[in-house]
């Protein structure tokens, strides 16, 4: 069955190891993030989800950028603006909020 609450819980995910759902199936899960649900900050802000990572590579697309962003053996496409600081090296926080996240 399928349990839901208002309130984030707790779940462990395959590669990411613990973080924050809005809802959480029995047995093997599936976290499916959009890459425009997913913002790179130096600190998640309240509520968020975060999981550290490290810049792979930084490439124009269209008016904004694509940022690659490697977290253990997971890779994150997250789309930025043009203007955003990141370059490849850089410790970063893969932030999202957990309603955004969709729980397979």
């Amino acid at each position: 069955g399928v349990q839901t609450c208002a309130l984030p819980i707790w779940g462990e995910i395959a590669g990411l190891g613990r973080v924050p759902l809005v809802s959480a199936p029995v047995g093997e899960r599936r976290l499916v993030l959009r890459q425009e649900d997913l913002v790179l900050r130096a600190a998640p802000r309240d509520g968020e989800a975060s999981l550290s990572g490290r810049v792979a590579a930084v490439a124009y697309h269209g008016a904004g950028l694509r940022i690659v962003v490697d977290a253990g053996a997971l890779r994150f496409n997250v789309l930025g603006a043009a203007d955003e600081p990141w370059q490849p090296g850089d410790e970063v926080l893969l932030c999202w909020s957990p309603a955004s996240a969709l729980v397979l």
